[in-house]
């Protein structure tokens, strides 16, 4: 398991902060600064072969790492449970990320000299297996869903070759001009709806309508109602395209 391939921009920002701390880098910069710092941190750590494992958090305990670790996996198994995707899914990155991460968390863990009953111990090593139970079991659950994709991808070909005459060049732009709001492709801000999955059904319906992001940002106030909408637009002139936007996102409604 490689600490090279973490997806800076699918981390949460606690993940981000202690990827940073253990590094020595303590800032309150907006998260997209900070993502865009660990990602050259990253770069430069990959181009000299430095062991990530034997950085230091300087806050390290025990018992608060344990409760963190127990909590990533609760998480990754809530994920895992609802993937269903190939690897080109932000959601496939989401779920990598958060077990790479995890995975050396497990590495850092320090055993006590007095560890009472081994308990430190054992829990990273049914840790560190259960990391890799679950890195096992995305990737065969990624060969299962490539296998169904492929699948039902065929049936399509054969009903398109045995029914369907070619698709004019004025449906196709029709298609792409839908409004996105027909979609039901809105997120409203509230604490109970989570913003990961709204960002990737957006990016599912652009891939599917070849919808380019200058496209979809011209058309952003379209995707927030409520609170989500009345925050966009107090930051709508401060944006100019859709990757600043999301990255604003992340920064106001990520926990």
């Amino acid at each position: 398991m490689n600490s090279h391939n973490l997806g800076v921009n699918f981390s949460t920002k606690e993940q981000l902060n202690y990827e940073l701390k253990i590094r020595g880098v303590i800032t309150i910069k907006e998260f997209h600064r900070k993502s865009v710092i660990l990602a050259r941190l990253l770069e430069q750590e990959k181009k000299r072969n430095i062991d990530v494992k034997s950085f230091i958090d300087p806050e390290y305990s025990s018992d608060s790492e344990t409760v963190v670790i127990t909590a990533s996996f609760a998480k990754i198994n809530e994920l895992l449970e609802e993937f269903e995707g190939t690897d080109k899914d932000s959601d496939f990155v989401r779920i990598l990320n958060y077990i790479i991460h995890t995975y050396f968390r497990i590495e850092r863990i320090v055993i006590p000299e007095q560890d009472v009953g081994n308990l430190i111990k054992n829990f990273e090593l049914e840790s560190h297996a259960s990391a890799l139970e679950f890195e096992a079991i995305l990737f065969e659950k990624l060969k299962t869903m490539i296998l169904i994709y492929n699948q039902i991808m065929f049936l399509y070909l054969l009903q398109f070759l045995r029914f369907c005459l070619p698709t004019p060049l004025y449906m196709m732009s029709q298609k792409k001009s839908l409004p996105v709001y027909q979609r039901n492709l809105t997120y409203s801000g509230n604490k109970n709806e989570s913003l990961f999955p709204f960002l990737s059904r957006v990016e599912k319906y652009c891939k599917s309508r070849n919808v380019t992001k200058s496209e979809l940002f011209v058309c952003a106030a379209e995707l927030f109602s409520g609170a989500a909408l009345y925050w966009f637009r107090s930051v709508e002139s401060k944006v100019r395209d859709w990757n600043s936007l999301v990255n604003l996102l992340k920064e106001q409604f990520l926990p």
